[in-house]
C-alpha cells in the first residue's frame, strides 16, 4: 500500500527521536567517562606530590631509626590530602633499600639492614580510608576506583675528604711565649704528658739554667740531676741517648762570636718551646734521622692512650701524640666526626652505596699529602688521624708553611680520582687557622680569576688563591665546610672561605674555639650536622 507523505514523515520523525535519544545516551556515558577520567588523574597526580614528599621526607631522616624514618613518613603523607581526604600511609608502604643507577631498580634490603634508597607508595583504597568515589561511573556499576603511586628517593652517597693544616702554627696554642695566659692549662697538659701529671708546673716566668760547662756528658749529668723529670732521661753510657741530648743541647747553647759552645741552656719552657719548634718533621741536625721527642718520626715518641667518642662508638688509641694545640683538637674531632660516618653507615649492607672518606694534610709547597686514601675502611682512617701532627718552623728561618690553595688542590686531586664516584656528592671539610701565606697557581692566573668574578677577595695572592679553588669547587656543585680552628686563626679570611665555597652559616665560616675540650665538641657539633643532613634525589 503506497504511504501518504504525512506518513513517511511521522516514521521518520520516530526515527529520529530514537536515534537522538541513543545519541544522548552515548554522550552522556562520554561526558560521564571524561569526568571520572580527569578526576581520577587528579587523584593519581595527588598521590604521586605525597608520595614524593614522604619519600625525601624518610630518605632526609636517615640519621634516625628505620622506626623514626617510617614515622617521619607517615607524617609528610599526611600533609597532603587525596580526593579532600588526608593521606594514610600503612607503615607498610614505606621501604627501605637500595637503588641500583645501572638498571634504575629498586631492591628492598634485608632485615635489619639500613640502605641508601627509600621506597614510599601511597594508596587511595581499603587499606588507606577507601578508594576515591566516582561520580558517574556508578551509573554504570562503577561507583569507585583504587589508585596508587609510588616514589623513591635516594640518600646519595659521599666522597668525603678532611683537608687539615699541618703547618707549624697548628701548635701555636701551646708554645710558650705565643700565647695568652689563658692558654697556661693549655700548656699545662702538654707538661703533664711529657712530665708527669703533677711533676712540673708550667710557668711562664720560668728561668733558665746554665750550665757552666762545653762538655756534653757534663751538661747531661747536670740535666738529670736538676731536671729530673725531663724525658727523655739523660743517659751517658748510651749511644742513642748522647747523640740525641747532643742535638737538642746544642741548639740551646750559649755560642761566642765564632759559633763555639760557651755554656749550655736549659729550662723545661725553653724544651717545650724547643720541641713544639721542630715539630713533626725537622731532623735536630740537618741531614740526619734524628727527630724529637715530640715528634712520630721518632721512634720512641712520646705516645700515650686516648679515647674519643663514647658508647657504641668509642674507639681507644695507644699511640696517641703529646696534646699539642689546635692540633690536639682537630685530632680529635676528625674521628669524632669518622665515627659518626662510620655509625650512620654501619647497617648500609652495600658497600658501593657507603660514604668514602679521605685525609689530605698540608703545610710547605710540595708537602701536601694524600694521608688516606678514599676508603670505607673508617677504622684505619681514624688510626691514620690520631697521628696527625703540626710540622716544625725553623726551615732557613722561614715560618711561611701555609699552602692553603695545595691543600684544596690535593682534595681535588683525591676525590677526582678513580676512587671517586660519579654519583656521589663532594664534601670538602677545610680545617686550618686561616693563615695563608703560600700559593701554586701563578699570579696571572689568579688575577684572570678574579677579574672575572669580581667581590669577596683579600688582598694577597696566598688567600686569594685559595678563596679561587673555593669558588671552583662550588661551580662544580661540591660542597665547601669551611671552619677556622685555634686561637690564631683569621676568621675574617675563613668566613671570605665559606661564603666563596658555601655552604655558610649566615653568611660567616664555622667556628672552633681554642679549649681543647670545647674545639671538640664544636667540631663534633659541625660534622654531625653536616654527615647526618644528605643531600637527597628523587629518582623514581
Amino acid at each position: 500500500m503506497k504511504r501518504s507523505p504525512s506518513q513517511l514523515l511521522n516514521r521518520r520523525r520516530g526515527a529520529i527521536a530514537v536515534l537522538s535519544t541513543a545519541l544522548f545516551v552515548v554522550m552522556l556515558a562520554m561526558v560521564a567517562f571524561a569526568v571520572d577520567i580527569g578526576y581520577m588523574a587528579m587523584v593519581r597526580a595527588q598521590l604521586q606530590v605525597a608520595a614524593d614528599s614522604a619519600a625525601l621526607a624518610a630518605a632526609g631522616s636517615s640519621n634516625q631509626s628505620w622506626s623514626g624514618m617510617v614515622q617521619v613518613a607517615q607524617a609528610f603523607a599526611q600533609y597532603h590530602k587525596v580526593a579532600a581526604r588526608s593521606v594514610v600511609l600503612n607503615a607498610s608502604d614505606v621501604q627501605n633499600g637500595t637503588w641500583d643507577v645501572s638498571t634504575k631498580t629498586f631492591t628492598p634490603a634485608t632485615s635489619g639492614q639500613l640502605g641508601t634508597a627509600v621506597k614510599v607508595t601511597v594508596r587511595a583504597d581499603s587499606s588507606s580510608g577507601g578508594a576515591p568515589p566516582l561520580f558517574f561511573g556508578r551509573i554504570f556499576g562503577a561507583s569507585s576506583v583504587a589508585e596508587q603511586a609510588s616514589a623513591v628517593a635516594v640518600v646519595n652517597p659521599r666522597d668525603i675528604c678532611f683537608v687539615v693544616d699541618l703547618s707549624s702554627s697548628m701548635h701555636i696554642d701551646t708554645t710558650p711565649g705565643n700565647q695568652t695566659t689563658t692558654h697556661d692549662s693549655l700548656i699545662q697538659a702538654v707538661y703533664d704528658d711529657l712530665f708527669g701529671a703533677g711533676h712540673v708546673t708550667y710557668s711562664p716566668s720560668e728561668n733558665t739554667t746554665s750550665f757552666n760547662t762545653t762538655n756534653v756528658t757534663t751538661a747531661m749529668n747536670s740535666l738529670k740531676t736538676n731536671f729530673k723529670y725531663v724525658v727523655p732521661t739523660p743517659n751517658t753510657s748510651d749511644t742513642a741517648s748522647v747523640q740525641y741530648w747532643t742535638d737538642v743541647l746544642n741548639n740551646m747553647a750559649s755560642t761566642d762570636w765564632w759559633g763555639n759552645v760557651t755554656s749550655y741552656q736549659f729550662s723545661y719552657k725553653s724544651y717545650v718551646t724547643f720541641l713544639m719548634s721542630y715539630g713533626r718533621d725537622q731532623p735536630l741536625v740537618d741531614g740526619t734521622t734524628r727527630y724529637s721527642i715530640m715528634s712520630t718520626k721518632n721512634p720512641s715518641y712520646r705516645a700515650h692512650t686516648e679515647t674519643v667518642g663514647t658508647g657504641a662508638v668509642a674507639h681507644t688509641f695507644t699511640n696517641w701524640p703529646t696534646p699539642e694545640m689546635p692540633t690536639h683538637a682537630l685530632r680529635r674531632a676528625v674521628i669524632a666526626g669518622l665515627e659518626i660516618i662510620q655509625d650512620r653507615n654501619s647497617t648500609v649492607s652495600d658497600s658501593s652505596q657507603m660514604d668514602q672518606v679521605s685525609i689530605v694534610g698540608f703545610d710547605r709547597v710540595g708537602d701536601v699529602v694524600t694521608i688516606k686514601t678514599l676508603t670505607t675502611n673508617y677504622a684505619d682512617v681514624m688510626q691514620a688521624a690520631a697521628t696527625l701532627q703540626a710540622c716544625g718552623g725553623t726551615t732557613s728561618g722561614n715560618s711561611a708553611c701555609t699552602d692553603s690553595e695545595g691543600g684544596l688542590i690535593g682534595a681535588v686531586n683525591e676525590l677526582n680520582s678513580s676512587r671517586g664516584r660519579a654519583s656521589a656528592n663532594k664534601i670538602v671539610i677545610f680545617l686550618t687557622d686561616g693563615n695563608a701565606n703560600l700559593y701554586e697557581s701563578s699570579n696571572n692566573t689568579i688575577n684572570n680569576y678574579m677579574n672575572q668574578h669580581t667581590g669577596g677577595w683579600d688582598n694577597d695572592y696566598a688567600s686569594n688563591a685559595a678563596l679561587m679553588q673555593a669558588a671552583m669547587l662550588r661551580g662544580n656543585n661540591w660542597y665547601l665546610y669551611a671552619i677556622g680552628i685555634g686561637s690564631d686563626a683569621d676568621q675574617a679570611f675563613m668566613n671570605r672561605m665559606a661564603n666563596k665555597g658555601g655552604p655558610a652559616i649566615n653568611g660567616a665560616a664555622y667556628t672552633a674555639t681554642t679549649s681543647s675540650a670545647t674545639c671538640e665538641a664544636t667540631l663534633t657539633s659541625i660534622f654531625q650536622g653536616i654527615i647526618t643532613n644528605p643531600k637527597l634525589r628523587l629518582v623514581q
